[in-house]
């Protein structure tokens, strides 16, 4: 199964296959769309040390693009806190994996970030890029 749905709060797609070879799928795909990654959070491994339960592979990727993030900061500086994007990497079954990327639309769409709607349309474009590159 590899489908990708629109749905909130964004993209994402099922992929059948092995988390790590997914993951690493996605930082290629992510790359390849102009997106550099800022950070990796082992959002499993943290829960594990906190609560001491066991949480399927889970990790978050933190990307910016460097030039779109300079256009929004140069018209709205306050858009900083919306930046950068997140990508969650998860683990459903032992072959299944979701990669779950935050919508533009929803986070910069606000009533005050209106002006932003064709940055957030680029953003979203490049990352629906990454989730096409992950069919099959």
């Amino acid at each position: 199964m590899n489908t990708s749905v629109m749905s909130p709060p964004g993209l994402h797609r099922l992929i059948k296959g092995a988390y790590e070879a997914t993951y690493e799928r996605v930082g290629i795909a992510l790359k390849a769309a102009g997106f550099e990654i800022m950070a990796e959070i082992n959002l499993a491994d943290f829960l594990a040390k906190k609560s001491q339960m066991f949480v399927h592979p889970y990790k978050i990727i933190v990307v910016c693009n460097s030039d779109i993030a300079h256009r929004a900061l140069t018209i709205a500086p306050d858009v900083g806190v919306m930046l950068p994007c997140h990508v969650a990497v998860l683990q459903i079954q032992d072959d299944q994996v979701e990669v779950r990327v935050a919508d533009p639309h929803i986070i910069w769409n606000t009533a005050s970030h209106t002006y932003l709607k064709p940055i957030a349309e680029e953003l979203n474009t490049r990352l629906e890029r990454v989730i096409d590159a992950l069919k099959g």
